[in-house]
């Protein structure tokens, strides 16, 4: 079974139009220049290896460079990465269909951009992958696409502003795995571990482990409808860090059923923690921020039974600590089976909290209801 079988994932067609959105920052502004200063560097580059009249090779798959050299693969081919790669692996803008596979012992560090992929396109990182440099990016993806985080593979995100791994604007059926044994660190000031873009796109972390240690830093964001999961660990140990950060969604056009944007749940198939949002010290979080206010939509969170979302509650002199969820101007909905600590501080919106039958909520202040 595959993991997202669990939700009732229906799989969404190659080829559905693209949807445009405005993306919201955890400040409430349109989302950073990252994207538009990616392209500026994909167009030099292209530039630079045509002015070297760079002649392309004919691959044979499975193609396998020493330290998986940056010339640029066909539509098709698997490259295998291996050693200590120094130099970004960029595909040109009109090749798709690239599988790239990270081996255990790669590592993977340009200090700037390390793999940039087009639509269709996959990466199993089984080595190290580090967003090292200011705005550095792990990987770039386009439409259709996957990343895997596994078999004790680690991304590292340290530089400020980074992000590991996130989808380009615009595109859908995007979807990204830290599967068990393989850890996601983010230790840059407001960096991201993962962004997800799309409304048939998904976030997960199915038995993994996420640290959030960089100020402001983001462990999983979502843009344009799409779904954070976490069925792993995700441990959030930094002042004004945050675990999830989730925008608005369709709930008439969702492709789960579950019908949320962010869920959180137990599987008993994880060896180890499974279904835990947490933090370390009082004044980390939100553990889960939620963005937006468009009418139509609403964010909906489920904490499924034997799931925790634990904000810690040794220091509740400022207002700010402790917190578990923080809502939107919009529509906000949480539905809790499980446990919650921490304070719920819902917006402006016509809000919801609903608790289910053996649910826990422990808030040591008053709840904030909201709406």
């Amino acid at each position: 079974m595959q993991p997202f079988e669990k939700i009732g994932q229906r799989v969404p067609l190659i080829g559905q139009p693209v949807r445009n959105s405005v993306r919201p920052t955890h400040q409430g502004e349109s989302v950073p220049g990252v994207f538009a200063r990616l392209a500026k560097r994909r167009k030099a580059a292209l530039r630079s290896l045509a002015l070297v009249g760079l002649t392309l090779p004919i691959f044979y798959s499975p193609v396998s460079w020493a330290e998986c050299q940056p010339t640029p693969p066909a539509a098709g081919d698997t490259v295998t990465c291996s050693g200590q790669i120094t130099e970004p692996l960029i595909a040109p803008v009109d090749v798709d269909d690239v599988t790239v596979l990270i081996e255990a012992g790669a590592s993977f560090d340009t200090a700037g951009d390390n793999l940039q992929l087009n639509d269709e396109s996959s990466v199993g990182n089984s080595g190290e992958i580090n967003a090292s440099g200011p705005n550095a990016t792990g990987l770039t993806i386009g439409s259709s696409a996957e990343f895997r985080n596994q078999d004790g593979g680690r991304l590292t995100v340290s530089g400020e502003q980074a992000v590991g791994v996130f989808a380009t604007p615009g595109s859908e059926n995007v979807r990204f795995f830290n599967q068990q044994g393989a850890t996601i660190e983010i230790s840059g000031q407001s960096a991201i571990g993962m962004l997800a873009e799309g409304s048939s796109s998904f976030n997960s972390n199915i038995g993994g482990r996420i640290t959030v240690q960089g100020l402001e830093a983001v462990g999983l964001r979502t843009d344009g409808g799409a779904l954070s999961f976490n069925a792993g660990v995700i441990s959030v140990e930094q002042g004004e860090a945050i675990g999830i950060l989730a925008t608005q969604f369709d709930p008439n056009e969702s492709p789960f059923s579950a019908n949320v944007n962010v869920l959180n749940r137990f599987d008993p198939d994880v060896l180890g923690d499974s279904g835990q949002i947490v933090s370390t010290v009082p004044d980390a979080g939100p553990l889960i921020q939620l963005e937006g206010a468009t009418e139509g939509l609403l964010n909906r969170v489920r904490n499924e039974a034997e799931s925790s979302i634990r904000a810690n509650l040794n220091d509740l002199t400022n207002s700010n600590h402790g917190i578990a969820v923080a809502g939107s101007a919009g529509v906000d909905e949480i539905i809790n089976a499980g446990e919650i600590q921490g304070r719920i501080e819902l917006g402006g919106g016509d809000d919801e909290f609903t608790a289910i039958a053996g649910s826990t909520l422990v808030d040591l202040r008053d709840f904030t209801g909201g709406g």
